[in-house]
């Protein structure tokens, strides 16, 4: 099945812009440095939204909790296939809550996170 048409204002285009090689770098290092992908660093410099770096200790976090994250979905998949419904309802709010936590962490908009997701 097709994917439906996006309206007027969902469209996105691609943009041109031309950079030398330590114009491009500095990009680069600018967008690891906040803890983006480069193309959401760009879209949020060209639209002058707000970019906070990511505290080394909320990197440290992050790694952690994706190893939690991993082990609450090794969980959940063992209480759907033994038919544990009720704490299988309780691993995946548990899930959700350490994937709400993982991007405060990092200082994420949840509306950037999805732009992201369709651009690919």
């Amino acid at each position: 099945m097709a994917r439906p048409r996006l309206s007027a204002d969902q469209k996105r285009f691609r943009r041109d812009v031309w950079l030398n090689n330590g114009e491009w770098s500095a990009v680069i290092a600018h967008a690891k440095e906040a803890g983006l992908p480069t193309r959401t660093y760009c879209r949020r410099v060209l639209l002058r939204k707000h970019i906070r770096p990511i505290p080394e200790l909320n990197r440290e976090a992050w790694g952690e909790l994706a190893r939690l994250a991993a082990n609450i979905n090794q969980l959940a998949h063992h209480a759907n296939a033994s038919g544990e419904l009720g704490q299988l309802v309780e691993l995946q709010a548990v899930a959700r809550q350490v994937a709400a936590l993982r991007l405060q962490l990092i200082g994420a908009d949840t509306d950037d996170e999805a732009e992201d997701d369709r651009e690919d």
